[in-house]
């Protein structure tokens, strides 16, 4: 494996797992809202990011929801090398359509959300 090529992995220690740390992370009240996402937020003491996704089932039936949380990691993914300094955990709960977006129009939302953070 190549050092100097970014790993676009999503392992268990980069998410978000259970459910009392995605209910820490929705009591904060730090958020980002885009067009299609929002982003909730706190800081944490690990070193490096978590991620974690909530779609409520008022997007659809399971396998829409399931499509929507694939994109979501696919865009999450590419990321990764850049989210990974940031010390948060991150939940992003997509808004009512969606469904229809491409996962590039989803990374450029979390890209707007990384850059604000690294102003912050």
């Amino acid at each position: 494996m190549d050092p100097e090529r970014p790993r676009f992995g999503f392992p268990k220690r980069y998410r978000l797992l259970k459910r009392t740390q995605f209910l820490a992370v929705q009591a904060s009240p730090n958020r980002f809202v885009s067009k299609h996402l929002v982003f909730l937020f706190t800081e944490n003491s690990l070193g490096h990011v978590r991620v974690g996704f909530t779609v409520s089932k008022r997007h659809g039936k399971a396998v829409v929801r399931n499509g929507i949380k694939r994109r979501l990691r696919s865009a999450v993914r590419h990321l990764m090398p850049e989210l990974h300094e940031l010390n948060l955990d991150v939940v992003i709960i997509p808004r009512v359509g969606t469904a229809s977006r491409r996962s590039i129009e989803l990374q450029a939302e979390a890209e707007s959300f990384l850059q604000r953070m690294r102003r912050r």
